[in-house]
């Protein structure tokens, strides 16, 4: 029996990263999942100015670590079908740009972010509960030292808390964001609250050495 899905949305962020970073014509995406009857173009357009305003807040800057080098440009809404496949989809024009500096030291490859988590109440059939997750464009904001690829001590909690906000902020707008799972032949798991660690999610040899602490937020969440 071949794995599906529920049918739902994809919320797609997407945007460009400018010499500051250390490169010149990169581009960065990551995506929520929701479980909501608006159209593409319903949704697409309800949401975007609540991720502008995330995106460029000082707040989410500081917590979830956005560069000013990073420009938010497109969110695109998809309709994803039961078999994976994209049905149709909307995208709408974002100008905003990350409301934080660059780190002073220790900066890691933009390619590393610190991973948020999303969480739910789910429990899959072998016992694990069912957890998504999204990136955002951010190792490069922290001066990573000590331990190593480690934003420091309690920034486990600040980059979970602005994972949360930006899910209450697409909440509010008419989303439902979940956790897209073929559990069960499909589930759409409501997220409950977000979690991250305040080590970069980057190559597992590298990565042995550090040692995180993770935070959590439940929601909905405003700072």
């Amino acid at each position: 029996m071949p794995e599906t899905y529920v049918a739902h949305h994809r919320i797609e962020i997407s945007g460009t990263i400018a010499s500051g970073g250390g490169v010149t014509g990169e581009i960065f995406s990551f995506s929520l999942a929701s479980d909501d009857a608006l159209s593409d173009h319903d949704l697409a357009v309800a949401v975007a100015d609540p991720i502008e305003t995330w995106f460029s807040s000082t707040i989410s800057a500081h917590w979830a670590g956005i560069p000013s080098y990073c420009t938010a440009t497109q969110v695109r809404v998809e309709s994803v079908n039961t078999d994976g496949t994209i049905a149709s989809s909307y995208a709408v024009a974002l100008d905003a740009v990350g409301g934080g500096l660059p780190g002073t030291q220790g900066n890691a490859p933009l390619i590393c972010c610190f991973a948020v988590t999303l969480e739910t109440d789910e429990v899959s059939p072998k016992g694990a509960r069912i957890r998504g997750r999204f990136f955002p464009p951010n190792a490069s904001y922290y001066g990573l030292g000590n331990p190593p690829l480690s934003a420091g001590d309690g920034y486990g909690t600040n980059i979970a808390q602005s994972g949360a906000w930006l899910v209450t902020l697409l909440n509010a707008a008419g989303a439902s964001i979940i956790v897209a799972s073929q559990t069960g032949g499909g589930l759409n798991a409501t997220v409950t609250s977000c979690s991250a660690d305040n080590v970069v999610d980057t190559i597992r040899r590298r990565k042995n050495s550090a040692v995180g602490s993770r935070g959590n937020q439940d929601l909905p969440y405003t700072p």
